[in-house]
């Protein structure tokens, strides 16, 4: 965790007491900062501004990574869609369908703020796309038990 952070801050040679004296952040805030214990992306915006201001550098290079699509939800019809981002897997999106649980591994990245207009898109095709091979596959299998029901 924070892993752009500290290597900055290793780059820029100053210590954590430096830091702290640079930014008028307190010492057990980098400290923590700097051993895991706080998540950078939970310090105000005036603390990471002055942070990137004193380590060369623009706020964002700090940050550690969000995947932006984690529990987003939306809706295809009637069916409410969410999707699930967890830890280096493919994002997959979850819906039910007939009272049972779907997911459907999107195999993609999906963490581009500047495309997130068309993730809903991609989900609502992909269910689509689920929903009906159901009913090709719920089709067949009704006309192979008509045929041995003859």
């Amino acid at each position: 965790m924070n892993e752009a952070f500290i290597e900055r801050l290793r780059a820029s040679g100053l210590s954590m007491y430096g830091l702290a004296a640079g930014t008028g952040i307190p010492y057990t805030t980098i400290n923590r900062l700097v051993h895991g214990r706080l998540d950078i992306n939970r310090i105000s915006a005036e603390s990471l501004y002055r942070i990137s201001v004193v380590l060369c550098t623009k706020s964002e290079d700090l940050l550690n990574p969000v995947r932006i699509m984690d529990n987003a939800t939306g809706h295809y019809g009637k069916i409410k869609y969410r999707w699930i981002c967890n830890g280096k897997d493919a994002p997959y999106i979850a819906f039910l369908h007939n009272g049972a649980t779907v997911t459907i591994d999107m195999e993609d990245e999906f963490n581009n703020a500047d495309e997130r207009r068309y993730y809903d898109y991609f989900a609502q095709m992909a269910i689509e796309r689920y929903i009906k091979r159901a009913e090709f596959e719920e089709s067949i299998k009704e006309n192979v038990d008509a045929e041995v029901l003859s």
